[in-house]
């Protein structure tokens, strides 16, 4: 999975970062008052899933279909962590 963390300098910024990435299609995955991580789940292409289904439904019954949702769910996801670092 992607995964970034992002210092902010203020609980404003961070309030305000959190719905610019929610707009995005991001969702929340943990939300602290310092802190905020945010995810962008993909499924998978409909072009991979049709390979996947083309080359292996006849001998794993959709399985592999399912290994692969599995596959972009893990490796293709984007995370975000927001942190708010007061150190002035």
């Amino acid at each position: 999975m992607n995964e970034r963390i992002k210092r902010l300098s203020s609980k404003k910024e961070l309030q305000d970062k959190v719905e610019d990435y929610m707009f995005q299609g991001y969702e929340i995955e943990d939300e602290f008052d310092d802190r905020a991580v945010l995810v962008n789940k993909t499924y998978g292409s409909l072009l991979g899933h049709i390979l996947v289904f083309i080359f292996t439904a006849w001998f794993t019954f959709g399985l592999g279909n399912l290994i692969y949702l599995a596959y972009a769910l893990k490796k293709q996801s984007k995370r975000i962590t927001f942190k708010v670092s007061e150190d002035e």
